[in-house]
């Protein structure tokens, strides 16, 4: 089995000209192949995995971040198809007045200004970006160096205080409001509920997209153990909890965080590794492909 990593699906926005994302008909095309190659994984096909470490060759469809894409897009075509998918949650946007998280103001501020213009802003308030960004970062996007640069930059070379305030300083200038764009960006309760009620399963995904490797303990266990408890109203008995790692590359997890997972109640928790599940190295490190690597997953930017 293959579980498989999604994150923006949604159509052409114009107030985001440079945003990327993949467009829903090529959504709906990989899904058209995944159904022909091996069909795509319901609730107890997983439960199988987990239980007794049944193989398939079937795709497990999975959505980081609680995005308000996986409402309005995600959700209808997975209904349609009788479909089942994994929705990993980040708990803070559950609250009304909550601001955007770091991780999407970046692709915000990419969208709305692209990689040129959102460098230029940069530059002004941090020095020396070439010196903080490996020549490597990013090595499987498609994109070009100014935006892996840029979200490197702000996901794992700057510490987290100072990353908040460049970008926090950088939207009042350019007169963005993050707390107003962040009402309609994140599923709400009410979706979430809906979601939940028609089948799809709902897991934490941390309370708000921190680099967990650089956590102190405290805080890396907090992010966990909160996040879960708030998510759990909308777990259904049949599929244990879950976790998925935020980023979930190597470098952003430690042994300290698997044991705080597993001291958590968590069942299982997903990472990023292209490899098939059967080839993860436990439940608590369950390799999931980005959606790019399949055909029709590569991502779009509308005034490319």
């Amino acid at each position: 089995m293959k579980a498989v990593m999604y994150h923006y699906v949604r159509g052409a926005t114009p107030e985001l000209p440079f945003f990327r994302y993949l467009d829903t008909a090529d959504f709906k095309r990989q899904l058209d192949c995944f159904e022909a190659e091996g069909g795509i994984a319901n609730q107890q096909d997983f439960l199988d995995f987990l239980e007794y470490g049944k193989a398939s060759n079937k795709f497990l469809l999975s959505f980081d971040d609680g995005l308000r894409d996986h409402y309005d897009h995600v959700m209808p075509e997975l209904i349609r198809r009788n479909a089942w998918g994994m929705f990993f949650v980040c708990s803070a946007p559950l609250d009304p007045d909550s601001d955007m998280l770091r991780v999407h103001k970046v692709h915000t501020l990419l969208g709305r200004f692209g990689s040129d213009h959102f460098y230029q802003l940069v530059c002004k308030r941090v020095n020396d970006i070439e010196a903080l960004v490996p020549s490597d970062a990013y090595a499987r996007q498609q994109s070009e160096w100014k935006e892996k640069a840029l979200k490197y930059l702000f996901n794992y070379a700057l510490p987290a205080g100072r990353a908040d305030a460049v970008l926090n300083d950088i939207g009042a200038d350019m007169n963005l409001d993050t707390r107003a764009l962040a009402r309609d960006f994140y599923l709400n309760d009410d979706q979430l509920t809906e979601m939940a009620d028609k089948g799809m399963y709902i897991a934490a995904h941390s309370i708000s997209h921190p680099l967990l490797s650089q956590c102190e303990d405290t805080e890396s266990e907090r992010q966990i153990l909160e996040s879960t408890a708030r998510v759990s109203k909308y777990q259904r008995a049949a599929c244990p909890p879950g976790f998925c790692f935020p980023y979930g590359g190597e470098n952003s997890y430690t042994a300290r965080q698997l044991e705080q997972l597993k001291k958590s109640g968590v069942k299982f928790n997903f990472v990023v590794q292209s490899a098939t599940l059967a080839e993860s190295k436990s439940v608590f490190e369950l390799a999931r492909f980005d959606c790019n690597e399949f055909r029709f997953g590569k991502s779009t930017v509308a005034a490319a």
